[in-house]
């Protein structure tokens, strides 16, 4: 800025900050750098989404990956024995699950559920929207693996899950029902997110991975693999070789979700 000192959004971000009011837009907070300038931030909320020119690319290959760390991620909190008591994660979504700089997925946002109140949680936070708890009032690991089931569907549809979306998000569905009554019809192809529907290589695996989805979307806990099992379905599918990536798309009736020797 003309006849102001520089300052850059990481100089920002390590400022202290104070909050000053809240608008319709956004909060407004007063960021101090040592040594520098008072500046005045607005955090702006409910903008509007990127266009598909904007769009990073996803490839089935980028979302094996995502749903492989998401999958150690949880079972190392769940086999974490040097806690007294194993803590679920108790909110995993697509956005508490971020990237570092060599795209290695980082799940973030582990055990904050136990600290917030209760009518809080309910609103908010994924595990308590889960079949066990609206039936029981319970939450456990196997909610950890419900939320895991519910993203996994998201991934392979490119639809945002209404079980997992927080409160006020529009063109949500409840993926759980969507994806049986497609596979009941027949119509398994309208499964898949286009993105990835054109690559005929990646088909065996994201049926594999959609199995496991269902599975671990299983309205009873117990019915739901643990999450060591999780890994080593998981772990299994293969990356297919690049070549015929966009060569043709899926027919409807032409897949099936049966005998492909998934492990129990």
């Amino acid at each position: 800025m003309e006849d102001e000192p520089a300052f850059e959004i990481r100089d920002v971000l390590r400022a202290s900050a104070e909050g000053l009011c809240k608008g319709i837009f956004g909060n407004s907070f007063k960021a101090k750098e040592s040594g520098g300038p008072s500046v005045v931030v607005k955090r702006l909320r409910d903008l509007k989404p990127m266009t598909s020119g904007d769009r990073i690319p996803f490839r089935w290959d980028a979302r094996l990956s995502f749903a492989r760390g998401i999958a150690r991620a949880l079972e190392y909190l769940h086999l974490n024995t040097k806690s007294q008591s194993i803590v679920p994660h108790g909110n995993l979504k697509s956005s508490n699950v971020l990237f570092d700089e060599n795209d290695k997925v980082l799940v973030s946002d582990y055990g904050l559920a136990s600290l917030l109140a209760l009518p809080i949680a309910i609103q908010h936070v994924v595990s308590y929207k889960s079949p066990e708890y609206r039936n029981g009032r319970k939450v456990s690991k196997q909610s950890d693996v419900w939320s895991y089931g519910c993203l996994l569907l998201e991934l392979l549809t490119g639809k945002i899950s209404a079980r997992t979306a927080p409160p006020g998000v529009n063109g949500t569905v409840d993926l759980s029902s969507w994806v049986h009554r497609a596979l009941r019809e027949e119509w398994t192809a309208e499964v898949f997110d286009l993105e990835i529907s054109m690559q005929r290589n990646a088909v065996p695996g994201m049926l594999r991975l959609l199995q496991i989805a269902m599975r671990c979307c299983d309205n009873t806990p117990e019915e739901r693999p643990e999450m060591t099992q999780v890994v080593r379905v998981v772990e299994n599918i293969k990356v297919p070789e690049s070549g015929d990536e966009n060569d043709g798309s899926l027919e409807d009736g032409s897949l099936s979700t049966s005998g492909t020797g998934e492990e129990k």
